[in-house]
């Protein structure tokens, strides 16, 4: 453990290793959640988690990009393991310190990386395109209409904020906006108006449970 700590924060790998932590921190605060995944769309069209890449779908570049309906953090969580992983065991037998050396070792890093990222995530997508479709078929996001729920992201008319659903004691995550003027602060109640189905979101309005 103590060798696997030396070799990592050598200059050779330091880089790759700062990258990795960022990514394990990234997974940390969302697991206590202090962040979403669905945050980092903020203005940026992402479409159902993935990468949209303006290719065509039956072309090889296409196929070669196409992550399905697997989240890109996911996806860039592995490429990233895996680049690390390459890199430190590349420098390690080559027996490498060196910075300027590393930086040619990283280019063919970076493509064995995505090969590996590529095989391990197309069943990996498969499962996840199962997962949610089983999910979806059991259990309709419309129904949600005229349920309270606590806003966990602040949100506007312009941007999705986050609200959160307590069934049966679990928590139940949508994508949430308000009417225009009106702003749902993180903390406070929220009535599910509609689903507007479009923009995958429901429009809510305050709530004040003393009414």
């Amino acid at each position: 453990m103590n060798e696997l700590l030396t070799e990592s924060f050598k200059n050779s790998n330091l880089p790759v290793t700062i990258l990795l932590l960022l990514v394990l921190f990234y997974w940390v605060i969302n697991l206590v959640g202090l962040f979403d995944l669905d945050m980092l769309h903020g203005d940026v069209e992402l479409d159902k988690g993935h990468i949209e890449v303006e290719t065509d779908s039956d072309s090889i570049l296409g196929k070669t990009f196409d992550f399905g309906d697997l989240p890109i953090a996911i996806v860039i969580s592995f490429f990233v393991l895996f680049f690390w992983m390459i890199t430190i065991l590349t420098n390690y037998y080559l027996g490498n310190s060196s910075l300027f050396f590393a930086l040619i070792i990283y280019i063919p890093a970076i493509i064995g990386s995505f090969i590996v990222t590529r095989l391990i995530t197309i069943p990996l997508a498969k499962i996840y395109s199962l997962l949610k479709l089983n999910t979806e078929e059991a259990d309709t996001i419309s129904d949600y209409t005229g349920s309270v729920c606590t806003v966990f992201v602040e949100t506007t008319s312009e941007r999705n904020g986050q609200g959160e659903i307590n069934r049966n004691g679990d928590p139940i995550r949508i994508n949430i906006r308000t009417y225009p003027g009106k702003l749902l602060s993180k903390g406070s109640s929220a009535l599910l108006i509609e689903y507007v189905k479009g923009g995958e979101y429901y429009i809510a309005e305050p709530y004040d449970s003393e009414k």
